[in-house]
């Protein structure tokens, strides 16, 4: 029932995880 609205939260936190660690891996 609450799959669609979990992956969706996955994927957000995913996203947001990528953005705040892809600049630190790219200046270093």
């Amino acid at each position: 029932m609450g799959y669609n609205r979990f992956v969706t939260q996955l994927l957000y936190l995913l996203n947001a995880l990528n953005k705040s660690i892809a600049p630190r891996a790219s200046s270093n």
